[in-house]
């Protein structure tokens, strides 16, 4: 009997630190597939080559699906949808990338080991709503026009963990948008594209972010 019970308390301790081992820590990433989700502010330059340059700022939400090959190093799919006030423009934003996912030993001058660092690349379909449209679209009847185009990003963060177990994160982030192919969409039973090609001219878009979230699973 007392054998029986010493192989089974063997057992359970056993057990328990296996589950501590293998348990998401912001410095010892769990292997598998992780779900990140926060949300922030962003801030966006735009340039046009018709266009002055304008600047907007406003709300973030991003989730980012990631496999996590080791404690360190995981590869993920990304959303980061931006909305933003931009002159006479409500600006409706959506990066959709790929990317990879680091984590640093020792970080630099902070000495912290859950940073981590993110470079991703992808497609950024961008809506305009134009509630007073410039001159450039009258003609055409478009109430919003969609641009497509690559992003580049580059991001670093911190993880941290509640007393409770949860794990959250801080990030900030940079991004690079090339817009080149146009739509004028107009907005009737079933929406209809009126022109195509770059009639409003190519658009840069410079943004930077912050956000804030949690480990989802």
């Amino acid at each position: 009997m007392k054998f029986f019970i010493i192989v089974l308390f063997l057992s359970f301790s056993s057990f328990a630190q296996e589950t501590e081992q293998y348990y998401f820590k912001p410095d010892k990433w769990l292997k598998g597939i992780h779900l990140m989700a926060g949300g922030g502010l962003n801030g966006s330059i735009y340039h046009s080559e018709v266009e002055r340059q304008n600047q907007g700022i406003g709300l973030n939400l991003k989730t980012d699906l990631g496999y996590y090959f080791s404690d360190r190093f995981a590869i993920e799919a990304s959303s980061n949808v931006k909305f933003n006030k931009v002159s006479e423009y409500l600006v409706w934003d959506t990066l959709l990338t790929l990317g990879v996912r680091y984590r640093f030993e020792d970080f630099p001058f902070t000495k912290s080991k859950s940073m981590y660092m993110r470079a991703f690349y992808g497609i950024a379909p961008t809506v305009f709503f134009l509630d007073d449209a410039p001159e450039i679209y009258r003609s055409t009847d478009a109430s919003r026009i969609q641009y497509d185009g690559p992003v580049y990003g580059l991001a670093l963060g911190n993880m941290y963990e509640t007393k409770k177990g949860r794990v959250w994160f801080m990030e900030y982030g940079l991004s690079y948008q090339d817009l080149k192919n146009v739509e004028g969409i107009k907005d009737e039973v079933a929406p209809q594209v009126v022109f195509k090609d770059a009639r409003g001219g190519n658009i840069i878009i410079y943004s930077a972010y912050v956000s804030i979230g949690v480990l989802v699973f």
